[in-house]
């Protein structure tokens, strides 16, 4: 025979274990969001690929636009100096 007690405490247990299941229910579906908008954000990535390249490129180019211009500016400040004796400044 059960107890009062006994009962009570197989009715909390299986209350929890629902209230369990529902909250794993919940984590199960948020994930299931989470996964469908990082699978979006990578087909978007994947699409604008060919673009990346390209802003890729741009920056390589950029970067060695600014190193010309340093060795230009550079090349400058020497001829200026062999010729005029212009001190750096």
């Amino acid at each position: 025979m059960m107890t009062r007690w006994w009962k009570e405490a197989v009715i909390q247990t299986k209350n929890e274990m629902k209230n369990y299941l529902e909250s794993l229910a919940d984590i199960h579906s948020r994930l299931q969001d989470d996964i469908g908008i990082h699978t979006a954000i990578v087909d978007s990535w994947q699409d604008s690929s060919f673009h990346q390249d390209l802003r890729g490129k741009l920056v390589l180019i950029n970067a060695e636009l600014d190193r010309l211009k340093w060795k230009v500016g550079r090349a400058i400040k020497l001829f200026r100096r062999y010729k005029y004796g212009d001190p750096d400044e």
